[in-house]
């Protein structure tokens, strides 16, 4: 086990999680290394997620935590809320649908321990789909990799992080004023996007973390509108890249097939 300066607060939105919360909550209590704070930034469920957590950790003694209780204005908004009110030097993102190997914070410190200059982590992940079946979603961030390209470029085209796998700074995301609660879709891309010039990455080349598709995030997608919000996107951070490659990118946004699934 190590003994770690580096502090790092777990975010946690949640919103009609009642579920899948425990299986996110089993990953956490799992945790080979414990989070140092986690904060759960709920925005207005409903149901019963917030009886759920407050239960939890009440059998949680050696964890601190803080549970807000927003009124509903999307995920970003809740995000941010849990930034603002993180204490620590690190802000680990996990939504509430998704789960961690159990080393993955003894993992992510071990970075942050040997690699001081970094201010931003991330890892391989798995999925697993509506019939429960498990496979690597990490081509894209292998890539990446391999090719040694330049990051906002290749980000800029594709999208390589995943929220629950991403581990950063807390200062940068304050500095760059967090998510962008205006956006319909994709405010996670729109922050890496925006956060992609002062990033130095370290990518764990590990499998630390599952994103499960639920039928939310499956057949209530709002495609038109996540068009509408990748257009945006994609001209707000137009300079980052070339003509051609701008270019490549509106095309990619109107033939991706994925648009049109229901």
């Amino acid at each position: 086990m190590y003994n770690f300066d580096n502090k790092v607060t777990v975010i946690i939105p949640t919103y009609n999680s009642e579920k899948f919360i425990e299986r996110t909550l089993l990953s956490l209590e799992n945790q080979k290394e414990l989070p140092d704070e986690i904060i759960f930034s709920d925005d207005g469920s409903e149901d019963k997620t917030i009886q759920i957590i407050e239960l939890w950790v009440k059998e949680q003694k050696k964890i601190k935590y803080k549970i807000l209780k927003n009124t509903h204005k999307g995920p970003g908004h809740a995000r941010n809320e849990g930034i603002i009110n993180a204490q620590n030097n690190w802000i680990a993102f996990l939504d509430s649908d998704d789960t961690w190997e159990n080393d993955k914070i003894y993992e992510v410190k071990k970075i942050m321990e040997q690699k001081k200059n970094i201010n931003f982590i991330t890892h391989f992940e798995f999925n697993v789909d509506l019939k429960n079946k498990k496979k690597e979603i990490s081509k894209k961030l292998k890539i990446f990799l391999q090719q040694k390209t330049d990051l906002k470029k290749f980000l800029f085209i594709s999208n390589i992080f995943s929220t629950s796998a991403v581990t950063c700074k807390k200062d940068i995301l304050i500095k760059n004023k967090m998510f962008d609660v205006k956006l319909q879709n994709a405010q996670d891309y729109d922050l890496w996007l925006k956060l992609s010039p002062h990033i130095n990455l370290y990518v764990i080349e590990k499998n630390l973390g599952t994103y499960y598709d639920t039928p939310n995030n499956i057949t209530s997608r709002p495609y038109f509108k996540k068009i509408k919000a990748e257009l945006i996107i994609s001209l707000r951070y137009r300079k980052l890249v070339n003509t051609f490659f701008f270019l490549k990118k509106i095309f990619k946004i109107f033939i991706n097939k994925n648009w049109f699934k229901i």
